[in-house]
């Protein structure tokens, strides 16, 4: 989870550095081809962000399910015998 954290900071101040770039008036060529190089770096950080947290919840739901299952089974188990 401590990576998920970095990784939306990161995300964070790059979509602020992003937006307060595409608020100026007049940008000059280097500064639009700058504006869209963050919008580059921006979007990968946050495809990134979001890809470590949907694998982060798999993890999660799948821990809930195999606890689950293996108290199951030893609660089946204990029945039975």
């Amino acid at each position: 989870m401590e990576r998920i954290t970095e990784r939306y900071e990161l995300a964070v101040r790059a979509l602020a550095k992003f937006h307060e770039l595409a608020h100026q008036q007049d940008l000059t060529e280097i500064e639009r081809d700058a504006l869209i190089q963050r919008f580059e770096f921006t979007f990968e950080l946050v495809w990134k962000c979001a890809k470590a947290s949907a694998i982060g919840l798999i993890e999660i739901v799948r821990g809930v399910c195999y606890f689950a299952y293996c108290h199951f089974r030893v609660h089946c188990h204990a029945g039975r015998a």
